[in-house]
């Protein structure tokens, strides 16, 4: 088996969620070899969105005694950051994140969260189409982008992206909250409508 196609594997564990189990083959190829950058950063992006952050800084950390510039090791040190509570350092590394992958949607859609939790809503509303146009397919973009069209009254757009994001096979955690989203909406609508008539 490739080296390629293992990693290939472990992405595809990460995109989908299971960070468990990808953290599990991350930390048997890293007990084969501790520098392994490849399993280094990756292993930080899964702590981190496994919501385990002293984890994730201490492999990236180590990471970054090996590589000096890495765009996904830097926007997963970023989210860490954002998860520890700081935000400004947070803005920081994903602004150079995005600085270094321009074409990256996670990094926009994170740094859309970012900049939405120190009140730079409409920088964040900006990012996070830019990260729906680069890829409509990842159910995590999609919910921050419908949240943000309901903070601007959008109601239609918003309606329109949950609707989609129910219609594709997502964890269940993002389906209840789109679920109840999609209600919320189609009530609120509906009550405008017929403040309307």
């Amino acid at each position: 088996m490739s080296i390629n196609y293992e990693f290939t594997h472990i992405d595809e564990l990460i995109s989908f969620g299971d960070y468990d189990q990808a953290i599990t083959e991350l930390t048997w190829r890293l007990s084969e070899n501790p520098d392994e950058t490849e399993s280094l950063w990756r292993i930080g992006v899964a702590f981190t969105e496994k919501n385990e952050p002293f984890k994730a800084m201490k492999a990236l950390d180590y990471f970054f005694t090996f590589v000096e510039e890495h765009p996904q090791a830097i926007e997963a040190k970023g989210c860490a950051f954002f998860k520890l509570g700081d935000r400004e350092k947070a803005r920081e590394l994903l602004e150079k994140a995005e600085e270094l992958q321009p074409d990256s949607s996670s990094v926009k859609r994170n740094l859309g969260v970012v900049y939405n939790m120190i009140g730079m809503r409409k920088k964040a509303h900006e990012r996070f189409k830019q990260s729906y146009e680069l890829n409509p397919a990842d159910y995590r973009t999609e919910y921050a982008l419908a949240m943000s069209y309901i903070h601007y009254a959008e109601y239609y757009q918003a309606e329109e992206i949950l609707s989609r994001m129910l219609s594709q096979q997502i964890p269940a955690d993002f389906r209840e909250l789109a679920d109840e989203s999609y209600h919320w909406v189609k009530q609120k609508r509906g009550h405008n409508e017929k403040k309307q008539e």
